[in-house]
């Protein structure tokens, strides 16, 4: 399928218009699901808005270090359709390079993976620009366990998706 963008369009629009068009259309086949692109453009729709309510605001910088996978689609979805600027993390990256890959895009928020979130741990001490740590995890007792030793506020990724758990940025 070629889809081509009118460069006045966001990402954002694209998306809901081709989700209206298309309907219950598969629109990736990924680790053996099929994701239809009303799904997809409902579930980054959700993600974005739950990132702005965090107090992300358009032009903040949001860091992306996640394994291919149907989450790392829908958060680089959310980030662009709320305005955010995606900065984008090699999964391989660690220490110092990790720490100067964050520190100098200016990222607000990390989204990272749960077997990837200990290397972005250990340089939260150096990262004070970072407010939100979004950790890709079925269990929310880790996001928990792992905002009550930092300084920035920890959200399992599928508790971002629902409104109801969401903090007060303020």
């Amino acid at each position: 399928m070629t889809v081509s963008v009118h460069p006045s369009e966001s990402i954002g629009r694209w998306l809901a218009n081709l989700a209206e068009r298309d309907r219950g259309r598969t629109a990736i086949r990924i680790s053996g699901m099929d994701l239809t692109v009303t799904d997809i453009a409902s579930r980054s729709q959700r993600r974005g808005a739950a990132l702005q309510r965090l107090g992300l605001a358009t032009g903040d910088r949001v860091a992306l270090m996640m394994k291919h996978s149907d989450e790392n689609i829908v958060s680089w979805l959310a980030i662009c359709s709320a305005g955010l600027i995606e900065v984008p993390v090699n999964t391989a990256q660690r220490g110092d390079l990790l720490r100067y890959l964050i520190d100098q895009s200016g990222a607000l928020a990390v989204i990272v993976d749960e077997d990837l979130a200990d290397r972005v741990l250990r340089e939260l001490p150096h990262l004070p620009d970072v407010r939100h740590l979004i950790v890709n995890t079925r269990d929310s007792s880790v996001a928990k366990k792992i905002d009550s030793e930092t300084h920035v506020d920890t959200i399992a990724l599928d508790q971002l998706d629902c409104d109801d758990q969401l903090r007060d940025p303020g």
